[in-house]
C-alpha cells in the first residue's frame, strides 16, 4: 500500500509563490507601451500611468523615469522633487543595516528561480547621471548655485562608481585565482563546470557578439562620464568655484578628446589650464552653451535561451540584454545656412553595453543556478508523483505542468526587469561665442525656433529635447 503524501510536500506552492512576491509585482507599465508613448508625443497619458505606477511601487525606476519626463515637458521643480525621492531611495539603500523579509526573499528569488525578483537600484552610470540630470532643472530655474551642488555630487558619485568597480574587479580576479590554484590541487568543486563566461556566452546569446566587439572593448576603457564633468566644468566657473572647475575641465579633456576640442574651440588653446578671472570673450560678444538630449536609451530585457538537456527535454537560461538605444532625426542647430558643431559627450548605449559586460560573469552563474533550481523542482515534484501508485500514471503530465509553471514565473516576473528607460540616447554639447543679438535657429522637420542672443549678461544655456523624429522642445535660460 502506498503511502500518502507527506503535509510537508504542500509546501512548495506557498515556497514558490514566496519567492515570486517577495521580489515584487510585474511592472504596470511596458517597455513598448513607454516608448511608443514617447515617440507619439503622448506625454499626459504617459505622465498619468507613470505616476499611478509610482505611487503603487515607490521605486527607483519609476521614480528616476516620472522625474525625466517632468524635465522634458520643462516642469523643473516638479522634476526635483522627483529626483529627490530617487536620491533618497538611493542613499536608504546603501545605509540600510537591516536586511527585510521582502530583500531576502527579493534576492533569493533572484539567484534561484526569476531575475526579475530582485530590486533594481541603479547602474553606476545611472546615479551618476541622476545629479546631472537634476543639475540641468536648477540651471533652466537659473539657479546656478544648485547646478553647482548637483554636479559636486555628481563627481562624488563617480568616486563611489570606480571604487566599487575596482572592488568588484579584484574579487572577480581573487575568485578566479582561488578555483584555479583548486582545480591544480584536484579540490575544485564536483559540480561540472558550464564552460560558459562573459568572453563566451551561450549560444544564441544576441548579446554575444556586441559586448565582445572591440569598438565597445576600446570605449569601455574608462570609468568615468565625461559629459557630467563637461556640464560640471561649466556650471562651476558661473558661480566662481574657479578651482572645480579648472578639476573638472581636466577630467572631461583627458577622457575624451571631443571635450578637450570643444574647450579650446570656446576658449582658445590654453583651455586645459583655463582660470576664469574674466570673461573669455570681448564685451560685444556673447556665450552660448548648448545642450542637445536626443533620443531614448537602451532598455533592458529578459533574453531567454533554451538549451538541450542530456538528460530529457530543455534548460532554460535567462539573460539580461537590451533593446537597442532609440537615435532618430535630431533637431539641427545653425545660423542662417551653418551648422553649430556639437560633441557627442553622453553613449548611455556605451554605458550600458560596458556594465553588462562587466556584470555578465555574475548573471551567467545566477542564470545556471536558476536553470538548476527550475530542474530541480521538476525534478523532485516527478519523483513525489511517480512515487504513490495512486499518481504514477500523472508524471510525464505533472512534470509538464511544473516545467510550463516555472518558465510562466521567469516570464512574468521577468517584466520587473528595468533599467532608467527615459534617459537620452545621445547627450551632445557645444560652447560657442556669439555677437549680441545673434540669431540661432533650432529646427526639425516642418519645425523650427528661433533663440536671439542677450544684448547684456554673460549668455545663455540653451537646452534642446528630441525624441522620435516629431518631438522637439526649445528652452533656454540667460546667465
Amino acid at each position: 500500500m502506498s503511502k500518502p503524501l507527506r503535509p510537508e510536500f504542500l509546501l512548495w506552492p506557498f515556497l514558490v509563490c514566496a519567492l515570486f512576491f517577495g521580489g515584487g509585482c510585474a511592472a504596470s507599465l511596458s517597455t513598448g507601451e513607454l516608448r511608443g508613448d514617447l515617440l507619439q508625443g503622448n506625454l499626459e497619458r504617459l505622465e498619468k500611468r507613470m505616476i499611478e505606477t509610482n505611487e503603487d511601487r515607490r521605486e527607483l525606476v519609476t521614480a528616476l523615469n516620472l522625474a525625466r519626463l517632468y524635465q522634458m515637458q520643462g516642469r523643473w521643480r516638479d522634476s526635483i522633487d522627483l529626483y529627490g525621492q530617487a536620491i533618497a531611495i538611493i542613499e536608504d539603500y546603501e545605509q540600510r543595516a537591516i536586511v527585510n523579509a521582502r530583500g531576502v526573499l527579493g534576492g533569493v528569488g533572484a539567484a534561484t528561480l526569476a531575475r526579475g525578483s530582485g530590486g533594481y537600484y541603479g547602474k553606476g552610470y545611472e546615479r551618476t547621471l541622476l545629479h546631472t540630470m537634476n543639475a540641468i532643472n536648477y540651471a533652466m530655474l537659473g539657479d546656478f548655485s544648485g547646478a553647482a551642488v548637483e554636479m559636486r555630487r555628481m563627481e562624488q558619485r563617480q568616486e563611489l562608481w570606480l571604487e566599487e568597480k575596482e572592488r568588484r574587479l579584484n574579487e572577480l580576479l581573487e575568485e578566479q585565482a582561488k578555483k584555479k590554484a583548486e582545480a591544480a590541487e584536484g579540490k575544485g568543486s564536483k559540480r561540472p563546470d558550464s564552460g560558459y563566461s562573459g568572453d563566451n556566452p551561450p549560444p544564441g546569446y544576441s548579446m554575444g557578439a556586441i559586448l565582445n566587439d572591440p569598438e565597445l572593448r576600446a570605449e569601455a576603457a574608462a570609468y568615468q562620464e565625461v559629459f557630467s564633468y563637461a556640464l560640471s566644468s561649466v556650471f562651476c566657473r558661473l558661480v566662481g568655484d574657479v578651482d572645480y572647475a579648472e578639476v573638472s575641465l581636466r577630467r572631461a579633456g583627458r577622457l575624451d578628446e571631443a571635450a578637450k576640442k570643444m574647450f579650446r574651440l570656446a576658449w582658445g588653446d590654453g583651455a586645459e589650464h583655463w582660470r576664469p578671472k574674466a570673461p573669455p570673450f570681448k564685451r560685444d560678444r556673447r556665450e552660448l552653451v548648448v545642450l542637445l538630449l536626443n533620443g531614448v536609451a537602451p532598455a533592458l530585457k529578459m533574453e531567454r535561451i533554451r538549451l538541450f538537456n542530456p538528460f530529457g527535454g530543455y534548460v532554460l537560461i535567462d539573460l539580461p540584454a537590451y533593446e537597442p538605444a532609440l537615435t532618430e532625426e535630431r533637431p539641427r542647430i545653425r545660423s542662417g545656412d551653418k551648422d553649430f558643431d556639437l560633441f557627442a559627450l553622453l553613449r548611455t548605449q556605451v554605458l550600458a553595453y560596458r556594465e553588462l559586460k562587466d556584470e555578465m560573469n555574475y548573471e551567467l552563474a545566477t542564470a545556471i543556478s536558476r536553470a538548476a533550481t527550475r530542474a530541480a523542482i521538476v525534478a523532485g515534484g516527478q519523483a513525489v508523483v511517480a512515487a504513490h501508485k495512486q499518481t504514477r500514471d500523472m508524471t510525464g503530465l505533472v512534470g509538464l505542468a511544473l516545467s510550463l509553471g516555472m518558465e510562466a514565473i521567469s516570464a512574468v516576473d521577468a517584466r520587473g526587469v528595468r533599467n532608467w528607460e527615459t534617459l537620452p540616447a545621445v547627450g551632445y554639447m557645444g560652447m560657442f561665442n556669439l555677437p549680441s543679438g545673434f540669431e540661432i535657429t533650432v529646427s526639425m522637420g516642418d519645425k523650427a525656433q528661433t533663440v536671439r542672443m542677450p544684448e547684456q549678461g554673460r549668455g545663455i544655456l540653451l537646452l534642446v529635447t528630441s525624441v522620435g523624429s516629431e518631438q522637439m522642445r526649445v528652452d533656454h535660460v540667460e546667465y
